[in-house]
């Protein structure tokens, strides 16, 4: 008989909802009163981690705390222990499960990497738990590191679906185009993900990749992660965004004089030299995004938009366009604008955000709306479309001969009549 699983319904009381700090400290009791008995029972570790793949108070609790930068560092702590312990466990559900948690990790170190030292300490466990996840989907079932390859299919090179000795034409024809292609397709296949080096610390020169290759993984698994998870990590992109790109006029004076103020206390002149740590203090540093990481971000936005997550799929597509054209990124761009062109979405965001927790209605699949835009912008053709018009008329033939004026006529008609030799 199986033990009793601790997430089990009956041990939650029904009544109003819990404060999510509340639920992630029970959640942690929980774990460390029996993980080290329940890892060891498979059965017992399945039923548990389809338990918490359910538990949407837990997940909705881990995301409002994960949410708020000013977590306390035995919290994050204690969260990170337990999806660390996740990781290191031999159920494959457990490790879909913590990749749930990925843009929320994500959010909090990207923010942290621009803040003073005190602070990216308290952030410490979160990168080792983002270099956890890392550093074990890179590798192979047999500890190398994970290479997949696709190769461009051509004419040359016979499928399943064609056998090019047995293709219709002419022998000739045929050998000719063969030579063609084969002297200009590339024949190696190309690499579609990895090989990838393992990574021990996170600092300026490696986050990027990191992160880039976090959310390639989090989009192969987009099937085993929930709704919420989606729609965490559009509000972590938008923040992301929005904290690494340009000030307004009001942010950028504000920092300004919080940066003159912080030199003023130091005992500085104007001129005098911050250090890094005073730099970041106040806020002068921003977070630097590479346009790698955006073009993945777009390719999960891609599929949000076409499962509920209309609204805030559209946010974060046009804040990616808009950067893109800021710094020319021609590969951001080239995904922006087929998926602009593909739903029909106003490429300008709104200069005030709205409410980020509706749907937008109409958009479709890309074939619908551009059959449909098409149609829109030029009537049918029908036979009253062909109206008869009438011709102008033909140009007038003018006398080889000039005509003579009328005192020349007068005189013709008053001259008497030649006659003839007869008479």
């Amino acid at each position: 008989m199986a033990a009793k699983s601790p997430l089990s319904k009956s041990s939650v009381k029904p009544g109003k909802p819990r404060d999510a700090i509340d639920v992630v400290n029970e959640w942690d009791r929980i774990f460390d009163r029996q993980w080290e008995t329940m890892k060891k029972d498979k059965e017992m570790l399945l039923e548990y981690a389809e338990e918490l793949m359910v538990n949407t108070e837990l997940e909705n609790a881990l995301y409002v705390v994960l949410d708020d930068f000013k977590i306390t560092e035995r919290l994050v702590e204690c969260i990170c222990k337990i999806l660390f312990a996740y990781r290191r466990s031999d159920c494959e559900k457990l490790h879909l499960y913590v990749l749930n948690y990925v843009p929320s990790l994500m959010g909090l170190a990207m923010q942290a990497s621009v803040k003073p030292s005190d602070v990216k300490k308290k952030f410490k466990c979160v990168e080792t738990c983002l270099l956890n996840i890392y550093n074990k989907e890179i590798l192979d079932e047999d500890g190398k590191p994970k290479k997949t390859k696709i190769r461009i299919p051509d004419m040359t090179k016979a499928t399943i679906y064609h056998d090019p000795s047995q293709s219709s034409g002419s022998p000739s024809f045929m050998e000719q185009t063969m030579k063609f292609l084969e002297s200009t397709l590339p024949d190696k296949p190309i690499p579609s993900f990895g090989p990838y080096e393992q990574v021990e610390r996170l600092h300026a020169s490696n986050r990027n990749k990191v992160m880039t290759v976090l959310i390639r993984i989090y989009y192969q698994n987009l099937d085993n992660i929930s709704k919420n998870s989606w729609k965490t990590l559009c509000k972590v992109v938008l923040k992301i965004l929005k904290l690494s790109g340009p000030r307004s006029s009001n942010e950028q004076a504000h920092a300004i004089a919080t940066a003159q103020a912080a030199v003023n206390a130091a005992g500085k002149t104007g001129s005098g030299i911050m250090t890094f740590d005073e730099m970041l203090a106040v806020g002068l540093a921003r977070i630097q995004i590479a346009s790698e990481w955006l073009v993945e971000v777009l390719r999960c936005v891609h599929v949000f938009l076409y499962n509920g997550l209309t609204d805030l799929g559209s946010k974060v597509l046009q804040q990616a366009h808009q950067r893109a054209l800021l710094h020319l990124w021609t590969d951001v761009l080239l995904m922006s604008n087929a998926m602009i062109h593909s739903f029909k979405i106003d490429p300008t965001p709104d200069p005030e955000p709205t409410d980020i927790t509706g749907s937008r209605t109409d958009v479709r699949s890309p074939i619908s709306t551009i059959l449909t835009a098409t149609s829109a912008q030029r009537p049918p053709t029908t036979a009253a479309t062909f109206k008869p018009s009438k011709l102008p008329e033909d140009i007038p033939i003018v006398s080889a001969k000039p005509e003579r004026s009328a005192s020349e006529a007068g005189e013709s008609s008053t001259s008497p009549r030649p006659t003839s030799s007869k008479e």
